[in-house]
């Protein structure tokens, strides 16, 4: 690939290292991971190897590492929404139902547009039975996204938990219509 030669031909290319990780992430986890690796070796504080590398831990199954470096990605980017989340339904995953939401609200305040964030946060007060709470960040996400088929899903898993039946099923509708 270009990266590849890139990085062949070239010495320290933090950028190759990063876009070949990203390339690879979904057919080569583990290469992804060891090109984030490259990456944060050359240049230790980029918030951007952190957060990719710990999403391709994530997707292994290896939260406690994915979760260090969300930490170092916000540590060293504190505005980066993306991180926010993605280490909020890390923390979801590992039951630090407490943690995930505050970081996943750090989300959306920071960037009140973000639709996977509101996804994300209605989740999470779905799983604590906060179902009111859970549909209005679903609404968001699907007013902020109308194509956004998981938040549509989700919102009619919620409401069938309410016994909302043809508003669910509205819901999953248009989940697969997308």
């Amino acid at each position: 690939t270009l990266y590849r030669r890139a990085l062949a031909v070239t010495k320290n290319n933090i950028v190759a290292h990063i876009n070949l990780g990203a390339v690879l992430q979904d057919t080569d986890r583990k290469e992804s991971i060891v090109q984030y690796e490259a990456a944060l070796r050359i240049r230790p504080d980029d918030f951007l190897a952190h957060h990719n590398l710990g999403s391709a831990l994530a997707e292994q199954g290896r939260l406690d590492e994915a979760i260090l470096h969300y930490r170092e990605a916000i540590k060293h980017h504190p505005g980066y929404f993306e991180a926010y989340t993605d280490l909020g339904m890390a923390l979801m995953h590992k039951g630090r139902y407490d943690e995930a939401y505050a970081d996943m609200l750090k989300a959306v305040e920071i960037n009140p547009e973000y639709a996977q964030g509101h996804n994300n946060l209605g989740l999470l007060l779905d799983d604590l039975s906060q179902p009111k709470e859970a549909i209005a960040h679903f609404q968001d996400a699907i007013a902020l996204d109308p194509g956004y088929m998981h938040a549509h899903y989700n919102y009619g898993v919620c409401l069938a938990r309410l016994g909302r039946n043809r508003e669910a099923i509205e819901q999953y509708e248009a989940a697969v219509s997308l």
